[in-house]
């Protein structure tokens, strides 16, 4: 099961501030490691954030997130980052890739290209 240190904590408050794009996220990812470091530049500092964006990791890095890790242990899920070995580097390729997995199951392999992707903002068309 994933070990929830600090680091993976901060990236996991980052990851949930549903307005930031996985384009965001990367980009957080590239100028802040480790993760916990982006909370010490304030969002509020980093110019290509948009306001929306800003108040919603304000308000992530205060909402306590235990019931979300109590829930993806119990439920078996794994929390995986793209630098991380379990991330499939394949996944790393492609034009916009996830920045970070919910995986529930066996690990993901780069040789297994089969998966069901869910959506953030559900819609009644999609």
């Amino acid at each position: 099961m994933t070990s929830w240190n600090k680091e993976r904590m901060d990236a996991y408050r980052i990851v949930r501030a549903w307005e930031c794009s996985s384009k965001t996220l990367h980009r957080i990812w590239n100028r802040f490691k480790p993760p916990g470091n982006f909370w010490d530049a304030l969002p509020e500092s980093i110019s290509d954030l948009t306001k929306t964006q800003q108040k919603a990791l304000r308000q992530s890095q205060l909402e306590s997130i235990e019931t979300d890790l109590e829930l993806m242990e119990k439920q078996g899920i794994r929390f995986v980052l793209p630098w991380e070995e379990a991330f499939p580097k394949s996944l790393l390729q492609i034009p916009d890739p996830p920045a970070a997995l919910f995986i529930r199951g066996a690990p993901m392999s780069d040789a297994v290209r089969v998966a069901i992707v869910g959506t953030r903002r559900m819609t009644a068309y999609g």
